[in-house]
């Protein structure tokens, strides 16, 4: 599992990171590829994890002003609003009725321009609604 940056390359292939900006919530740590590589437009990076084998694992790379929880995305709940919240959570394959409820949840979390994002090829296409995105905004 996350095996070189190669591999981690081509899977946030499709994630613009040189987009992100303000402040950042990962809901999932992973391999910490995005925020490894994220720009000086971020200004804040607050992650959260739950599973202590990834932390233990991919703490390495955390940096020292980046805040990490440890707590299940789906029960925390943020003290601030974001400018982006991404799910970074592929420990399993999640649908996009899951990934609404995800947004719903954290929706209220954004602030007026942030936007909610995921890796969507990793989402079961045959869930996505036609005409729908999975990039989402309030």
């Amino acid at each position: 599992m996350y095996e070189s940056d190669n591999f981690m390359q081509k899977v946030y292939s499709e994630v613009a990171i040189d987009e992100f900006y303000g402040d950042v919530l990962y809901l999932g740590m992973g391999p910490l590829w995005i925020p490894r590589h994220q720009t000086d437009k971020v200004t804040s990076t607050t992650i959260i994890e739950n599973d202590k084998n990834i932390i233990n694992k991919f703490s390495i790379f955390l940096k020292p002003d980046w805040k990490l929880i440890e707590a299940d995305a789906w029960e925390y709940k943020p003290t601030q609003k974001y400018d982006i919240i991404y799910a970074d959570i592929w420990h399993r394959v999640i649908n996009y009725d899951e990934l609404n409820m995800m947004f719903d949840k954290y929706k209220n979390y954004l602030k007026s321009t942030g936007r909610f994002q995921c890796l969507e090829h990793l989402i079961r296409k045959s869930s996505i609604p036609a005409g729908k995105t999975l990039v989402f905004k309030i």
